[in-house]
């Protein structure tokens, strides 16, 4: 049988426990999911880096089909990292640490069935990474995955970790305030928030809501006198 329709989108967790979502002429729209995979193997080669981006030969239809049609990539691209190229202590003599990152539907526009399909799809990632990656991979045992069923079962809106999309109507000062109207002892931080998501931006959004509980600073005053 098909998959049952996605459910509705949900707003960010702090508007649902105050129960106020905020006013806004459209919908949030929440970001993209994706599936990560951290994964054992046998020591890849000494040259391949941290960071690999391993594009796909359709990668421009990825948009397409994650964000649009609510699929998973017919031509996966995928974010490879190897911890162990710059920490080698994070796996035993002769092993390395992967994690692959593979961006999917949200919950909200996906059709993807990932309590019967979230397995097959993880192994066609794997599958990617060593038929992309020669040496990497090889040997591969599967540590943890977390799809965007997981995500949403840790709260997360839709069942995406990178929170709201960075659309123009969501970006820098059309992104939701850290205030909650009719709230006055409600202060918010993190990506759903301003200024935006990642850790510096993230990080950002907490010294701007302590800004708000505590003030901002007084400027000293400077003084130019003139002989």
């Amino acid at each position: 049988p098909p998959p049952p329709p996605p459910p509705p989108p949900q707003p960010p967790a702090p508007y649902r426990l105050l129960g106020r979502p905020p006013r806004r002429l459209l919908p949030l729209r929440p970001a993209p999911s994706a599936v990560v995979a951290h994964i054992g193997c046998r020591a890849a080669p000494p040259d391949t880096a941290h960071h690999s981006i391993v594009f796909g030969d359709s990668w421009q239809e990825t948009f397409t089909d994650i964000i649009d049609d609510g699929r998973l990539m017919t031509d996966p691209s995928l974010l490879v990292t190897r911890p162990t190229a710059t920490d080698p202590s994070l796996a035993p003599d002769g092993r390395d640490l992967l994690y692959v990152l593979a961006p999917a539907p949200n919950l909200a526009v996906g059709n993807v069935d990932w309590v019967s399909g979230g397995m097959e799809y993880t192994d066609r990632i794997r599958s990617t990474v060593a038929a992309r990656l020669p040496g990497v991979g090889v040997d591969p045992e599967l540590l943890h995955v977390v799809d965007p069923a997981g995500w949403a079962r840790q709260g997360m809106a839709a069942g995406t970790p990178f929170a709201l999309a960075h659309t123009f109507g969501q970006t820098g000062p059309f992104r939701p305030a850290n205030t909650v109207r009719g709230i006055a002892n409600a202060v918010l931080a993190g990506s759903s928030t301003v200024p935006g998501v990642g850790v510096p931006t993230a990080l950002l959004s907490g010294r701007l809501a302590a800004d708000r509980i505590t003030g901002l600073p007084a400027r000293a005053r400077t003084t130019v006198v003139t002989t």
